[in-house]
């Protein structure tokens, strides 16, 4: 098959198997196998993806590049549309696997575009325009970090901005620059490796200099362990001293390296900065930065850093702990969502009939509702629309008295558009006659289920 076909199903894989006499489960177990040795390729976790096995990389490699070769593509700094993608993708064999193939580009794994949010085109970092964006420094409020690699390779930045799109601020970013933001806390991030310095450097202003850079730093370490091998790199604080304090971006501060700053006050080290040739307090470094009063054993003493891991955000840190809080707040709320549902007994007996793809899909975008990352409708009249299928479903609710509540819950005045939405998505969802399928491309968020809705 491999030598014929670019691609199977996940069925045919399965008949496959069952013809050598292998079940379905040791199926699965193989196909984490036969990936990791590079037989094919089979990414099981991504719903949009799942039901798919790549038996040709050069196939994949060759169609993603037809996009990232483009040249209208490319001097636009990497902006495209579906549009574009239906004329890249015109062959057969790749129009029948757009969606896959535009899921890869997507991919945590792959980290190659994201979709902006407010205008629905997709943009690749890689490609963007080596610009400066703007941005202002506070001169005292500020937190200075970098990495320092022994070797930088390509491409670190871009997959942060991939990564972490959901916090570009209002769009500013480069191809070396980017801002972020978060709770009112900005951060500017740059990329060194123009210049040979082989480095990314972090200036963060706000109440949540500590917990932002805590959050980048995750998603940073993830690249650098997950996308690269063996990569070596050193993580570094600014001086605190007034001097390197008052520095603007384009000035340079004194650096020194997390694990140097630890064996420094433990030894009652006495450091003076070059800049401003006086003496600077070590303890303000761990007053200022709690990550680093964190990093102690139980008898309180202080570990030595590994060279190549970023620990300040390790399970001792606590403003990691408060970044895993959030997000299982999150996961229990959502549950608690769902557990609400099925207080209405059709709609728990619609969702205990979801398929496995429908019921991930329900999770997804009531995450995304209760985050409430965009506006939920881009015209009166799509909310319009949209709630004249909530009512169809309304009334078929044969319990009279489930019937009234439900009414009430949407016609109310004083229940919120996000609470009205939890209750609708997942009645829409398990009656919707298409199948979240191979045959029915599955929507990624709230805007692609609307559209689906709409243009059915």
């Amino acid at each position: 098959v491999q030598r014929t076909e670019n691609y199977i199903s996940l069925k045919r894989y399965f008949d496959v198997c069952k013809d050598c006499g292998i079940d379905k489960k040791k199926a699965l177990e193989l196909s984490e196998l036969f990936h990791d040795l590079g037989v094919f390729h089979y990414y099981r976790e991504d719903i949009h993806l799942k039901n798919t096995i790549f038996l040709n990389y050069e196939w994949i490699t060759k169609a993603l590049y037809r996009v990232l070769d483009n040249e209208r593509i490319k001097n636009n700094s990497g902006k495209f549309t579906q549009n574009d993608l239906d004329s890249l993708w015109s062959d057969e064999s790749l129009q029948e696997k757009q969606g896959e193939l535009l899921s890869l580009m997507l991919s945590p794994k792959f980290k190659i575009a994201y979709e902006h949010k407010k205008n629905g085109y997709y943009l690749v970092p890689q490609l963007f325009k080596d610009q400066d964006v703007e941005f202002k420094i506070n001169a005292v409020d500020k937190l200075i970090f970098r990495v320092r690699y022994d070797f930088m390779p390509k491409g670190i930045l871009s997959q942060l901005i991939v990564s972490m799109h959901e916090f570009i601020k209002d769009d500013l970013f480069g191809k070396y620059q980017v801002v972020f933001s978060m709770e009112g806390t900005d951060a500017w991030i740059k990329d060194t490796s123009k210049t040979q310095q082989n480095t990314i450097e972090i200036w963060l202003q706000g109440k949540q200099k500590n917990k932002f850079l805590t959050i980048i730093l995750h998603f940073l370490e993830d690249i650098n362990k997950g996308s690269f091998t063996n990569l070596k790199y050193t993580n570094e604080f600014a001086c605190n001293c007034e001097q390197c304090r008052s520095l603007s971006i384009e000035e340079k501060p004194e650096y020194y390296a997390l694990e140097t700053l630890i064996g420094w006050r433990n030894s009652d080290f006495k450091l003076r900065c070059n800049k401003e040739q006086k003496k600077v307090d070590l303890d303000t470094y761990f007053t200022d930065f709690p990550a680093l009063a964190n990093n102690q054993d139980k008898n309180g003493e202080r570990h030595t850093h590994n060279h190549n891991t970023i620990t300040v955000f390790g399970d001792n840190n606590q403003l990691a702990q408060d970044v895993k809080t959030e997000k299982l707040q999150l996961e229990q709320n959502i549950e608690k969502d769902l557990d609400k549902l099925k207080e209405f007994s059709e709609l728990r007996v619609l969702m205990e009939k979801m398929s496995e793809t429908q019921a991930a899909f329900q999770k997804e975008v009531i995450a995304e509702i209760t985050a409430n990352r965009e506006t939920f409708f881009a015209t009166r009249r799509e909310e319009n629309e949209f709630f004249d299928y909530v009512y169809d479903f309304i009334d078929s609710i044969k319990d009279e008295q489930e019937r009234i509540k439900a009414s009430e819950l949407i016609d109310s005045n004083k229940v919120d558009m996000a609470t009205k939405l939890k209750f609708a998505i997942p009645f829409i969802i398990g009656s919707y006659e298409i199948e979240f399928s191979t045959k029915q491309k599955a929507p990624r968020n709230w805007k692609e289920f609307k559209k689906m809705m709409f243009n059915d």
